[in-house]
C-alpha cells in the first residue's frame, strides 16, 4: 500500500472504532482501487488488559486510604487455597461466614474466645487484587476482643502460620487508662478457653454425630426438594438467608469443632515430637503416625470414583453421595458434579489406567501406621522421651479420632452450600443471567428488577475488573511501606534447589507436571510430581498416580497435606513452584526436609 492508502485504510478504521465505541478487530479488502470493508468485531481480551494496571493502581490508592500513619501489613489467608479468586456474589457471603459473627466467629466464640465488636461486624479479611487476605491487626481480635495484645509483624512476615494461634504480643501503647479494666474479663476468656477445651476434647465427636448432624441431613433433604420457582424475589431473597444462616452459621460453627480438636492434638503431638527428636525426624515421625485415618470423606470419595472408573459402581452412586461436590467448591459459581457430570470423564478415564485402588492404598497405610505404633514405646525410650509418652499417646488419640473431620466436616458443609447455589442460580434462571449472577452483591439481589439495566452495567464492568486483577502476581504478603510494589511480577532467581516447607514426610524423583485444572485432559505419566497452585477434593483422584505433591500454598493441616499423608507421598509446600518449575523438568521432593531439587531442567 501507498503512504496514501495505508492512511486512508487507518481512517475508516478509527470511524469504524468510533461508530462502535470501542476498538475493532476489522477485515477489509483491496479491489478496483477501493477498501472493502468485510466483517468487524470487538477485539476480545482488550478491555481487560488495558484495566490491569488501572485497577492495580486502584488497588494502591484504597490500601493507602485504609492505612493509618503506622505500618501495615496483610497476609494471605489459608482460605484462599481453596477459594483464589472469588466472585462478588461468593466474597459476600463468604465474608460474613468468615466474620466474628458469622459461622467462623460464632466458633471462635463457643471455643470461649471473645471477637470484638469491629471483628463481628466488618470481620478480618481483605479482598486485595481479588485474592484473599488477613488484617493481622483486626485478625487479633478473634480471640481477646480490643486489646493491647497483636501480633508481631516482622514475625508474622516470615512464617504466616502464626496467624492460627492467639497473638502474644503485648503492645503498651494499645493499653490506656481502661487496660486494667479488661484485664479481669482477658483472664475470665483465658479461663474458659481452657475449660471449654478441655471439655470439648471428651464430648465434641459424639455431640457432633448424634446431636448436629441428623437434623442438618434432614434439613438439606427437603431443602433440596423445594421449588423455588414458586416464590416471588422477596421470598426468594429471604429463603437465601435462611440457607445462609442455616449453613453458614449454625451448622457451619458445629463442623469446625471436631477438626479443630484434631488440628489442636496434632500440633501439640507434632512440636512434641520436634522437641525430643528434633525438626526432621519429629515431623516425619508425627506425619508417619497421622496417615490412613479412618473416617475421612475425601478418601471414601476417590475410592467410589475408582470403582466408577472400574465398572463396579455406577456414576448415578457416586452422585447420590457426592454430586454436591466440585473442582473449586468454595466458589459458588463452579457447577457441582451432579450439574455436570462430564467434568469427572477425564478423571474417570486416568483412573481406568490404574490397577492401585484409593481404598487399597489406604489400608496398605492404616497398617503401616499401625506397626508403628507398637513401636513408639520403644522409639521414644531410644530418644529419651519415655516420659512423655503419656501425653504423646492421648494427642496421637485425638488425632487419629478427629483429624479427618477436617475433611468430612467440609464434606456435610458442602451440602449446605449447593442449597445457597441453588437458591441463586434461581435468581439467575428468572433473570435469564447465567453465570453473571455472581457479580452482582448480595444486597443487589432483592432491587435488581427495578435497577436492571443500570446492574447490567455494573455487572458488565465488575466482570473486567474481576478478570483483569487476576492478571496481577499478587505475593503472600503486602507491606505498606512498599505497596508501590503491589502485583507487579515477582522475580525468583534460579536455582537447581528450592526451599519450602515439608508437609508430607518421604522422598520421591519424577517429572514435573504443571495443573492448573485437574479436569484438563491429558497424561501424566507413570512418574509424576503433581505440581499446582493448591488443591481441594476435586484434585484427590490425581494423587493416584502421583509419586509426590508440591503446591504454593497450605500448611501442614491443609487438604493437599492430609491426603498426601493418607496415599503416601511427600508433599512440599513452595511459593511461586508454578512458576519456578518448568513443565517436564526432572525433579527430587524431600517432603522430611522441605526441600525440591531440580535433577534436570527442561528449558529447552
Amino acid at each position: 500500500l501507498t503512504p496514501e492508502q495505508i492512511a486512508e485504510v487507518c481512517a475508516i478504521g478509527l470511524k469504524i472504532e468510533d461508530y462502535f465505541g470501542k476498538p475493532q478487530d476489522i477485515e477489509w479488502g483491496w479491489i478496483d482501487g477501493s477498501f472493502a470493508l468485510l466483517q468487524t468485531r470487538a477485539i476480545r481480551g482488550l478491555d481487560i488488559v488495558r484495566d490491569v494496571e488501572v485497577g492495580r493502581l486502584a488497588e494502591i490508592d484504597r490500601l493507602k486510604k485504609l492505612t493509618t500513619d503506622k505500618r501495615q501489613v496483610w497476609v494471605t489467608h489459608n482460605l484462599g487455597e481453596t477459594l483464589r479468586a472469588p466472585m462478588p456474589l461468593t466474597w459476600d457471603i463468604m465474608q460474613q461466614f468468615m466474620s466474628g459473627d458469622g459461622g467462623f466467629g460464632r466458633f471462635y466464640h463457643d471455643l470461649g474466645y471473645r471477637p470484638s465488636p469491629l471483628v463481628c461486624k466488618e470481620g478480618f479479611l481483605e479482598l486485595i487484587g481479588g485474592r484473599i487476605y488477613a488484617d493481622p491487626e483486626r485478625a487479633a481480635q478473634l480471640f481477646w476482643g480490643d486489646s493491647p495484645f497483636c501480633y508481631d509483624l516482622d514475625a508474622l512476615i516470615e512464617d504466616q502460620s502464626i496467624l492460627d494461634q492467639a497473638p502474644d504480643k503485648f503492645e503498651p501503647n494499645n493499653a490506656d487508662g481502661a487496660f486494667f479494666l479488661i484485664v479481669p474479663g482477658i483472664i475470665a476468656t483465658m479461663w474458659r478457653k481452657s475449660r471449654i477445651g478441655k471439655q470439648m476434647k471428651k464430648t465434641v465427636e459424639d455431640h457432633f454425630k448424634s446431636t448436629i448432624l441428623p437434623p442438618y441431613l434432614a434439613y438439606v433433604k427437603g431443602k433440596r426438594a423445594q421449588d423455588l420457582t414458586a416464590l416471588n424475589t422477596a421470598d426468594l431473597c429471604a429463603e437465601l438467608e435462611e440457607r445462609r444462616q442455616k449453613v453458614l452459621v449454625d451448622f457451619a460453627k458445629e463442623s469446625l469443632k471436631p477438626g479443630s480438636i484434631g488440628a489442636i492434638a496434632f500440633a501439640e503431638l507434632r512440636n512434641t515430637l520436634i522437641q525430643l527428636m528434633g525438626e526432621e525426624e519429629g515431623g516425619k515421625l508425627a506425619f508417619n503416625l497421622t496417615v490412613g485415618l479412618d473416617g475421612d470423606t475425601t478418601v471414601d470419595q476417590n475410592e467410589m470414583l475408582y470403582q466408577v472408573a472400574h465398572g463396579k459402581a455406577t456414576m448415578a452412586d457416586f452422585l447420590e453421595l457426592y454430586g454436591h461436590r466440585t473442582v473449586g467448591e468454595m466458589e459458588l459459581s463452579e457447577p457441582r458434579y451432579r450439574e455436570d457430570p462430564t467434568q469427572l470423564d477425564n478423571i474417570l478415564t486416568s483412573m481406568k489406567k490404574s490397577a492401585k485402588s484409593p481404598g487399597d492404598l489406604h489400608h496398605g497405610h492404616i497398617e503401616e501406621r499401625t506397626k508403628l505404633e507398637k513401636e513408639l514405646p520403644e522409639l521414644l525410650v531410644s530418644w529419651g522421651g519415655s516420659s512423655l509418652q503419656e501425653k504423646i499417646q492421648e494427642n496421637l488419640k485425638l488425632t487419629q479420632e478427629l483429624l479427618a473431620y477436617r475433611e468430612s466436616g467440609k464434606y456435610y458443609l458442602m451440602m449446605g452450600y449447593e442449597l445457597i447455589r441453588l437458591a441463586i442460580l434461581e435468581f439467575s434462571r428468572r433473570w435469564d443471567l447465567g453465570r453473571d449472577i455472581f457479580f452482582l452483591q448480595i444486597d443487589e439481589l432483592a432491587g435488581f428488577e427495578g435497577r436492571r439495566d443500570e446492574l447490567l452495567e455494573t455487572i458488565a464492568a465488575r466482570k473486567i475488573r474481576w478478570q483483569s486483577l487476576q492478571r496481577l502476581d499478587m505475593a503472600d504478603v503486602i507491606d505498606s511501606d512498599e505497596l508501590d510494589k503491589l502485583g507487579l511480577p515477582q522475580v525468583y532467581e534460579n536455582a537447581t534447589e528450592l526451599e519450602g516447607e515439608a508437609i508430607a514426610a518421604g522422598v520421591a524423583s519424577g517429572t514435573a507436571r504443571i495443573v492448573f485444572d485437574p479436569r484438563e485432559s491429558r497424561d501424566l505419566g507413570e512418574d509424576c510430581i503433581l505440581v499446582c497452585t493448591s488443591t481441594d477434593p476435586g484434585w484427590t483422584p490425581l494423587f493416584v498416580n502421583a509419586r509426590a505433591l508440591i503446591v504454593e500454598k497450605g500448611g501442614v493441616l491443609s487438604h493437599g497435606a492430609i491426603v498426601a499423608r493418607d496415599f503416601g507421598i511427600p508433599a512440599v509446600v513452595c511459593a511461586g513452584a508454578t512458576k519456578r518449575l518448568k513443565e517436564g523438568d526432572k525433579v527430587r521432593v524431600d517432603g522430611n526436609r522441605g526441600i525440591i531439587s531440580i535433577m534436570e531442567s527442561d528449558n529447552a
